[in-house]
């Protein structure tokens, strides 16, 4: 008889409801429900029965329900190893069948519906019965009491009964244990105690090259995790009933080891293990020989998630994907032959669709969505057909944000576990990116437990063609149970999940320049035009005040209530950064007054400004540190403290930064380049020849007029310190000064995406790997499209842009470069099309420079077309974006 069917048996089994039904507030909300007539009181001292099956795991069970009690104020129960007298009974089903409770046919139905992980539970005015198939289901069942009395009133607990079981078999949490952010051990740890009281059951630490080898120990030369602290705490999770699953990347995003030089020819590159290599083989072999029986799940994640390898055209990596199956089944079999089942990330393979028909029928993919698609059938469904089992990912990000964009994350969350539940998937993790340091995991519990609810229950659909009332409704609960059970808020207390969407209003306005993680950093006398606008200086100040009244009302809900009050200070950190941010703007738009004005009332009331922003900054990096040290790994601070050091000396030496201000001249096709620094007060020393300056090189005292192609750098040098070099390349050609038009809008995202404006691709100025530094014009989801004029006919023979390419940030070189003439610049003629090489997708900035040969074009005006690459890849965290073309100067020759 089916799971559904018994279900709808016991619908007409269970005991009628008596009276007005009360909320029942619980994440995750279970399968089923039923209140009936009356209370059972927990004002006195009550007796626990905890089976009699009782291990060291279900007697922690018993522990955590009796730490509950003494939370709430009432009192402890006792556990005692006899049934006679407890008021409170726990039952492995089959075991204790003495106890009348669990008699009959009624609880053999139920045990076939609750499974291994399931619980049933039932509170009379006279006991409270727990029952299930599991030491799991016993620990489950527990959950949701301790649930039920942090929100019992008048000491007392709701007749009812609840029958519950699991929608997906796995639901947990990926931690990631590389670069800079780490967390601790003790963080580890209390993310699973919380994560498994909303029923949470795996765990799993991504690792490139974070765990310590014996076989290797010349790679052990940074703040890694041992083998006994993996062990601690595996130890830790499984007395929580949660698996932590082994991890190890094996076989790209290897930096650290590959650019190792005694580990260097084992790759293809510096990131990519090369799986044709037999050193490469035994290496990995022998680090998995070692990991893989630390971990006592039978599930071992080898990741292959390299997205570049997929998208890109060179001999090397065309090998790689060929062998790439061949690599996966090595793996597979070594991990087969310590009992354990392969996890690979499979979005990766999109690119590639003929090497999914190829994968081994035991392996288990994990496919990532962080958008919230309508359904996300597209990137499931070519693994169902081929009868893979796999998991879901979704993504609490908040990559680059201040602040996690919770609306758009819940209705990702529950789309993708909507699908996943579909197709019969067996999982769901979730995840967010630590942006590099700043980021911190105590912000995102909101979201997490989010995604517990809609593992575990059944999950709702929110898409242009749903009727959404049954999401926002399951929203609105969750909202409540959220701030009753996590934070213990009383009734009337105000509302956390309000304050949380008046958080994500304010940074989805995105007043640029403001709620940003780059924004935070940005250096405070980048001035663009925007700056000037009255505008921009009173939306910043109305940021602040909005952010300043949010910080006030975070703080008296901290007060008011009882749990997990240092996750208000995570959120209170990110608006203090907010307010740091629109502060630092309307300190550039006076830096900018005093810079044009000179006046001496200008400059001092700039002073103050960098003043006020230095002493604001310390205390954000004092909290920084705080917050620093209750999640993270202490060795790995040294990096993100520098960031603040580097942007204090910004704001205390912004006198010191050289300003490099060109004019072009066309007749004599030379360039007039001025230099001074913010209150023109302050010696400069330059060259011309791409040296950094001291005091042996030119020191300025006018103008200087140069008329080929020249790199200048400048600094100023006073008392005998050497302040930052600024610096820019100047190019002399055909198209300077000679942009009749841009057809595209650039994006309004950041003002340094306009680069100046309408004529910025033709100034004969350079920009740096710095997409923000003011040169690199960024156009959204469209082609870039020029016109140039020559004023007269011109021959012409060849034309490059500079591109950059940046992943993390959406930025993607055009596909192509087409070119059309004309003689009147208002029809023009296709004259040529010229298709880019499709780059590799790397971490961090690089600049490809795309050439055009344009050997016997005669004409008065060109055309430029970069056509855009399309949207972000599927395997991206923001797949399915728009992507950004950034680039810069069209030189003509």
């Amino acid at each position: 008889m089916g799971r559904s069917v018994i279900f709808m048996i016991l619908n007409f089994l269970i005991v009628a409801v008596y009276g007005q039904q009360q909320e029942i507030l619980l994440i995750p909300q279970p399968q089923k429900v039923t209140l009936h007539k009356g209370t059972f009181p927990i004002n006195k001292r009550l007796n626990l029965y905890p089976g009699k099956l009782t291990n060291e795991k279900d007697l922690y069970s018993a522990l955590q329900l009796v730490e509950e009690f003494q939370a709430a104020g009432t009192f402890a129960p006792v556990i005692e190893p006899k049934v006679a007298g407890a008021k409170i009974l726990f039952n492995r089903i089959g075991i204790d069948n003495e106890i009348e409770a669990f008699k009959g046919n009624k609880i053999i139905g139920i045990s076939k519906i609750i499974g291994n992980q399931g619980y049933y539970l039932t509170i009379t005015p006279q006991k409270i019965y727990l029952a299930a198939n599991t030491g799991t289901g016993i620990f489950y069942g527990v959950q949701t009491l301790k649930q039920l009395i942090r929100q019992c009133s008048n000491f007392e607990l709701p007749c009812l009964e609840i029958i519950d079981f699991p929608k997906m078999k796995y639901r947990g949490w990926l931690n990631d244990i590389c670069g800079e952010s780490v967390p601790s051990i003790p963080f580890i740890k209390k993310q699973i105690k919380v994560l498994s009281s909303y029923k949470m059951n795996v765990f799993t630490l991504y690792n490139e090259n974070s765990i310590e080898l014996s076989s290797y120990p010349d790679l052990n030369n940074k703040s890694l995790f041992s083998i006994e602290e993996i062990k601690d705490i595996q130890q830790y999770a499984e007395k929580h009933h949660i698996e932590l699953i082994g991890n190890q990347q094996c076989y790209a995003n290897l930096q650290e080891i590959l650019s190792n030089p005694f580990y260097r020819s084992y790759g293809i590159d510096n990131s990519i293990l090369d799986p044709k290599n037999k050193d490469s083989q035994l290496f990995i072999r022998n680090i998995l020989d070692e990991l893989a029986p630390v971990f006592d799940s039978n599930l071992f994640q080898a990741n292959f998630n390299q997205e570049s390898l997929f998208k890109s055209n060179t001999e090397s990596h065309k090998q790689f994907i060929q062998s790439f199956v061949p690599h996966l089944n090595y793996i597979d079999s070594i991990l087969q032959s310590h009992n354990k089942r392969t996890l690979i990330w499979g979005n990766t393979l999109f690119a590639n669709p003929q090497l999914i028909e190829k994968i081994p029928g035991n392996i288990i993919v994990m496919l990532y969505g962080y958008d919230p698609n309508n359904t996300y059938k597209k990137i499931i469904e070519p693994f169902v057909d081929q009868g893979l089992d796999f998991f879901v990912a979704a993504g609490s990000f908040d990559v680059n944000r201040l602040f996690p964009n919770t609306n758009k994350a819940l209705v990702a969350i529950s789309n993708l576990a909507f699908s996943a539940q579909k197709y019969r998937g067996i999982g769901l993790i979730n995840m967010m990116d630590y942006n590099h340091g700043d980021g911190f995991f105590n912000k995102m519990w909101y979201t997490t437990c989010w995604s517990a609810n809609c593992s575990w229950s059944q999950a709702s659909i929110m898409n242009s063609g749903s009727n959404p009332g049954d999401f926002y409704n399951k929203i609105e609960r969750y909202n409540k149970a959220f701030e009753k059970l996590f934070y213990g808020a009383s009734e009337g207390s105000g509302s956390i999940t309000q304050l949380y969407s008046d958080f994500n209003a304010i940074c989805n306005k995105q007043i640029r320049g403001c709620m940003t993680d780059a924004s935070f950093w940005e250096s405070p006398i980048s001035f663009f035009e925007e700056a000037l606008e009255l505008n921009y200086y009173r939306n910043n100040k109305q940021l602040i005040d909005r952010a300043k009244r949010l910080r006030t009302l975070f703080e008296l809900q901290k007060d008011e209530i009882k749990y997990h009050k240092e996750t208000i200070d995570n959120i209170i950190f990110e608006l203090d950064r907010a307010i740091f941010s629109s502060k630092k703007n309307i300190a550039k738009i006076k830096l900018n007054r005093a810079y044009q004005s000179q006046e001496p009332f200008t400059i001092k009331d700039a002073q103050i400004a960098c003043e006020e922003l230095l002493k604001e900054l310390q205390k954000i990096k004092l909290e920084h540190i705080k917050l620093w040290n209750r999640e993270k790994r202490d060795k790995n601070i040294r990096e993100v403290l520098k960031q603040y050091d580097e942007l204090g000396n910004e704001i205390l030496n912004c006198d010191k930064k050289v300003f490099i201000l060109p004019k072009s001249d066309d007749e004599d096709k030379s360039f007039k380049i001025e230099l001074r620094t913010l209150f023109n007060n302050q010696p400069i020393y330059y060259s011309i020849n791409s040296s950094d300056p001291d005091t042996r090189t030119i020191k300025y005292e006018g103008p200087i007029v140069v008329n080929q192609n020249v790199n200048i750098k400048a600094r100023v040098i006073a008392g005998g310190q050497l302040y930052n070099v600024s610096e820019k390349q100047f190019f002399i050609h055909k198209a300077i000064n000679k942009q009749e038009r841009l057809n595209s809008t650039y994006s309004r995202f950041h003002p340094s995406y306009a680069a100046g404006g309408n004529n910025a691709l033709c100034n004969g100025v350079k920009g740096s790997f710095n997409y923000r530094d003011g040169h690199w014009q960024g156009f959204q989801g469209q082609d870039l499209d020029v016109v140039i004029d020559f004023d007269k006919t011109e021959s012409l023979n060849n034309l490059s842009i500079d591109f950059l390419n940046n992943i993390d940030f959406w930025i993607m070189p055009p596909s192509s470069i087409e070119i059309y003439k004309s003689n009147d610049g208002k029809t023009f003629y296709h004259w040529k099309s010229t298709p880019l090489e499709t780059l590799k997708y790397t971490r961090g900035t690089s600049i490809y420079n795309a050439k055009v040969d344009l050997s016997g074009l005669s004409t008065r005006y060109i055309k430029v077309v970069a056509k855009s690459a399309g949207k972000i890849p599927g395997w991206h965290f923001a797949a399915g974006n728009p992507s950004f073309i950034f680039a810069d100067e069209i030189i003509v020759h």
